[in-house]
């Protein structure tokens, strides 16, 4: 968009919503295209094919380590679903690394946090937690090999019969 700045950084942004796009529109559908599992091995391709980023090329190793670095540290935010008794609580499982946590995600521009963990639940598992989120009740901790930021909201009374499905391809 016009109203951002475009840098190293956010280029790199922009290519991994281009990842994400192709590996959910392209190559599931077209089995001739190859998986890049890797954000860098598709930035690489991006990189060797684009008149447009010749000049980036040499760069592009040390460019994509100051966005991941840059990455990590952007606050992280979601919830703790809790059944009405409280004795259960949902975890999701990633879908790359086959690691199990809490429904969370990055923030985006402009967003507030409450906002973002409502955001980040439902691409994650389907719930609308709006009428649950109580902006107060929330654990916060920072992450410390990163520095970031991560909030989670205790989120009480999620009904058991919840069906809890991704809306997110992976």
């Amino acid at each position: 968009p016009d109203d951002q700045e475009m840098n190293d950084v956010r280029l790199f942004f922009q290519l991994e919503q281009a990842h994400w796009y192709y590996e959910d529109h392209f190559a599931d559908k077209q089995k001739h295209l190859p998986h890049f599992h890797s954000l860098r091995k598709f930035c690489h391709m991006i990189f060797k094919r684009s008149n447009v980023l010749k000049e980036l090329r040499l760069n592009v190793n040390k460019t994509f380590n100051k966005f991941t670095k840059y990455r990590n540290g952007v606050p992280a935010f979601g919830a703790m679903l809790l059944n009405p008794t409280r004795t259960k609580i949902l975890l999701v499982e990633s879908w790359k690394h086959k690691i199990w946590g809490f429904p969370k995600g990055k923030i985006n521009s402009n967003e507030d946090p409450a906002s973002c963990a409502i955001r980040e639940v439902f691409e994650e598992t389907g719930c609308d937690i709006t009428d649950y989120i109580c902006e107060k009740a929330f654990i916060e901790a920072e992450d410390i090999k990163s520095s970031r930021t991560i909030r989670l909201y205790i989120v009480p009374g999620i009904p058991e019969s919840t069906r809890f499905e991704t809306q997110t391809r992976y």
